[in-house]
């Protein structure tokens, strides 16, 4: 018998890939969850708003400060897309791009945070999670500042902490992605200016802060020292982001709602004894250093060159140690999804029940390709689809590509 056709959303960038959900709308582009039509292996696809970049061969922050490393999310590709016509005098310069990111299995630090906060009754997580958490925080953070050249996260929040399991693994991985804030830093601030060349799986060299009173013999230009007092004010935020995830895995809160600083919150923690001495002092010494910024005391950020490998040394011993490490697996479904009744988060596209039920079943739920019995539905939900993209027609039980049609869908 002839296999059932249905039809999906094909991307044509690289290999080829089949959209299988969204994962968030991202305030610069949409991101959806896609599926390779060589390997099938699930992968991440940006899509960024177009903009004018004035260089033709200017490259956006994220794939201009990407790096290579074991705790960032592979960049698998990327590519610029014109979005105006040839004869439009912005043509080379207006452009979205797309990347192709490696998928991280387990949601985000901020699904995570919320679990752990959630009425009616807050949950503790294994204390070995929360040092893996910390000891890989700080490893990336560091790493994106000490390499060359030297970039600031400056978008370091929850939602783009990424957590993966490993077939296996007792504990996730954390993942710091979505470096499209990301931006240089002036060379001016570290005490030993040149640069430390280092390799993505080694320790890396640390650069100093220097003192204030060194900027004042160096730096005569107001501008620049205004440069130097910015860009520390933006490593401090950066670091701050690492200690409120700390405070909100730890005391169970929310941070955003609130102060991560009470100390009555603080002392009641500390009575239940739910966690380690060596965890309270470690929580009281990052949230002294994150304060290097408040009252100039800029060299107090350099205490974190021997607080680095404290913090990756418990984390190695209480992961083998906590017998509570390998109870963590079912926090992978905090990566799941629902479908609100309007899937675009805009009163502009409501969806009628009819057409609300077809895209609700064209999702299995199991990260195989999102596919309708005909092309109405597919082509009625058009804004749903981060552009561009084209029709596929797919096997039913096999998801195989046999044909994607020739018209493309594009901004």
């Amino acid at each position: 018998a002839t296999p059932k056709c249905k039809y999906g959303v094909f991307f044509p960038e690289h290999t080829g890939y089949l959209y299988v959900r969204k994962l968030a709308p991202g305030n610069e582009g949409g991101v959806a969850l896609v599926r390779s039509i060589t390997d099938g292996m699930q992968c991440v696809r940006k899509s960024t708003h177009p903009q004018d970049h004035k260089d033709p061969e200017s490259k956006i922050a994220e794939v201009q400060f990407h790096r290579p490393h074991p705790l960032i999310p592979c960049l698998i590709w990327s590519q610029d897309h014109k979005v105006l016509n040839i004869d439009h005098k912005d043509h080379n310069t207006f452009k979205s791009t797309v990347m192709i990111h490696k998928y991280c299995n387990g949601g985000t630090l901020y699904n995570l945070a919320c679990w752990c906060s959630a009425d009616p009754e807050p949950r503790k997580l294994p204390e070995a999670l929360i040092w893996r958490m910390l000891d890989q925080r700080i490893q990336t953070w560091l790493y994106l500042i000490n390499s060359e050249p030297s970039t600031t996260r400056l978008d370091c929040h929850m939602n783009n902490v990424f957590l993966h399991y490993e077939d296996g693994a007792k504990l996730p991985d954390f993942y710091t992605g979505d470096l499209g804030h990301a931006k240089l830093i002036d060379p001016i601030i570290w005490q030993e200016p040149s640069p430390n060349l280092f390799g993505p799986t080694a320790w890396p060299a640390f650069r100093r802060i220097g003192p204030l009173d060194r900027l004042d013999r160096i730096v005569t230009d107001p501008n620049k020292r205004q440069s130097y007092l910015g860009t520390i004010a933006e490593i401090s935020s950066d670091f701050s982001h690492i200690w409120y995830a700390l405070v909100a895995l730890m005391f169970r809160i929310d941070v955003e709602e609130n102060d991560p600083d009470d100390e009555e919150m603080r002392d009641q923690a500390k009575a239940l004894q739910e966690w380690s001495p060596e965890l309270f002092e470690c929580e009281e010494r990052i949230r002294a250093i994150k304060g290097f910024w408040e009252g100039e005391k800029f060299t107090r950020y350099n205490e974190l060159d021997t607080l680095r490998f404290q913090i990756a040394q418990m984390a190695q011993r209480s992961a083998q140690a906590d017998p509570q490490a390998d109870t963590t697996s079912h926090l992978r479904s905090l990566d799941t999804f629902s479908y609100e009744d309007d899937i675009f988060g805009d009163e502009e596209f409501p969806l009628d029940g009819a057409l609300l039920q077809e895209y609700r079943g064209a999702h299995s739920g199991s990260g195989r390709p999102c596919v309708f019995d005909s092309r109405v539905p597919l082509l009625q939900l058009a804004s749903a689809w981060p552009e561009p993209w084209r029709i596929a027609r797919i096997e039913e039980n096999t998801d195989r590509v046999f044909g994607v049609e020739k018209m493309t869908y594009s901004f």
